[in-house]
């Protein structure tokens, strides 16, 4: 993909938190600590041993979400410590961990990822790849998926909001 290409795609996802937190853990406890979350980082996949597998950026973005989010945003990342794996990818890609919002609070996580995104890069030359499943009281779950430049990150994902 060329640093001009834009690939945004958003379809009716049957991921709510619920299904997500059973595939993350099965530590009852563990799972009532996270049903709390109305903004959840999820892995993106397990290792062989069963660990769950995040892009490198995780750690990073769920410290400056913590730092800067306001009272509302309840935020948590489902994995125990002990079973959180990185993986690494090329330097001019910025793969954002896939994140579930309940609807309401999803302009404040844009805007917050937004300003990660500038905050952290300061480039424009950067691709950003990027996964939100959007939780809406109607029961219908969006994944939004967002694959190209730094800088058409925040024009492109606010279409939800035109909607």
């Amino acid at each position: 993909m060329s640093t001009n290409e834009i690939k945004f795609q958003e379809e009716i996802s049957n991921i709510d938190f619920d299904s997500a937190i059973d595939t993350c853990s099965s530590d009852p406890e563990f799972k009532k600590k996270l049903l709390m979350a109305n903004v959840l980082i999820i892995p993106d996949g397990k290792s062989s041993k069963n660990n769950n597998i995040f892009p490198v950026t995780t750690t990073e973005l769920y410290r400056y979400l913590q730092k800067k989010s306001p009272s509302q945003v309840k935020l948590d990342i489902a994995t125990k410590d002990e079973d959180y794996v990185e993986l690494a990818q090329h330097s001019d890609l910025l793969n954002l961990p896939t994140i579930i919002v309940s609807g309401v609070i999803l302009p404040i996580i844009i805007g917050l990822i937004t300003n990660y995104i500038y905050d952290e890069l300061k480039s424009d030359d950067v691709i950003v790849k990027s996964k939100i499943i959007i939780i809406n009281e109607s029961g219908d779950n969006i994944l939004i998926e967002y694959n190209g430049p730094a800088n058409e990150y925040e024009s492109t994902i606010s279409k939800i909001f035109k909607k």
